[in-house]
């Protein structure tokens, strides 16, 4: 989840210099690109202040085989918050990929009990087949 400080803004973390002298300690700003909200789609993990999610990001790359400039290009990210996406998929890569599969069987089953007329009729000419 996002990590913010006073005000809404990043968190700042400070790195310790482990007291040695002459050494400045540095100040890190934690980069969040990552955001979990309940009341956004559906909880799932997805790039901060938008609504594409993490399973999208990967799903584009490594299925559909978008290149990163590609997707920042189509979708309007940058970079970092493509690397992000990925990075978190690779380190939750069997939940998203469960949570996938889990939507992919909700929309076939959806199909099979609500059969769209044009797809039956289009099945019935023998011009596409139907999704079963």
């Amino acid at each position: 989840m996002r990590a913010t400080g006073n005000a809404g803004s990043p968190a700042r973390r400070l790195c310790y210099n482990g007291g040695q002298e002459g050494k400045q300690a540095m100040a890190i700003q934690n980069i969040t690109h990552i955001d979990i909200t309940p009341r956004v789609l559906g909880g799932r993990p997805r790039i901060a202040e938008r609504r594409i999610s993490v399973a999208d990001i990967a799903l584009l790359h490594l299925h559909s085989g978008w290149s990163v400039d590609k997707i920042g290009e189509q979708l309007n990210l940058t970079p970092g918050q493509i690397y992000a996406a990925l990075s978190y998929y690779f380190d939750h890569r069997e939940a998203i990929d469960q949570s996938i599969q889990d939507e992919e069987a909700f929309v076939e089953e959806f199909r099979q009990r609500h059969p769209s007329p044009l797809d039956e009729a289009l099945a019935q000419a023998g011009k596409r087949p139907n999704h079963a």
